[in-house]
């Protein structure tokens, strides 16, 4: 096992939205569109139930990707990895609340670690996080 880095994550919204203009995030306020009960235990999920328990969801989805379009379409708040969000001109990051990173971690057995083809995967994907390590932290 080894923790290769962590995943930031920011709220998020259409460049048109209310919150937008505000350049804040209303956790009371402000509709938002979130990830489906089938997610509900992703690290995201679990911190914005405790902080934002009584927010309005006007869309759920299991998808990161159909998230980022409807945020995109104006029809509320997402939370959102940076590296993904961040990159879409379309969206603009609000102020709020941090949330934790997300880590992220490559497991493998022992045994396995042991086999050059193996350790050639782990590393190269090792190097690959190492490389966009600025944009997964939501620096670039």
């Amino acid at each position: 096992m080894r923790k290769l880095g962590d995943v930031a994550y920011g709220f998020y919204c259409a460049r048109g939205h209310p919150a937008a203009r505000r350049g804040t995030v209303d956790l009371a306020g402000d509709e938002f569109v979130g990830l489906d009960d089938s997610l509900a235990s992703a690290p995201q999920e679990r911190w914005l139930a405790r902080v934002a328990a009584g927010r309005k969801l006007v869309f759920r989805c299991n998808s990161s990707l159909s998230l980022l379009a409807a945020a995109r379409s104006g029809a509320g708040v997402v939370l959102l990895p940076c590296f993904l969000a961040g990159a879409d001109p379309g969206l603009k990051r609000l102020d709020g609340p941090v949330p934790p990173p997300h880590e992220l971690w490559v497991v493998f057995h022992a045994d396995l670690g042991r086999i050059p083809r193996v350790r050639a995967v782990i590393d190269w994907v090792a190097e690959a996080v190492r490389q966009a390590r600025p944009a997964l932290g939501g620096e670039a």
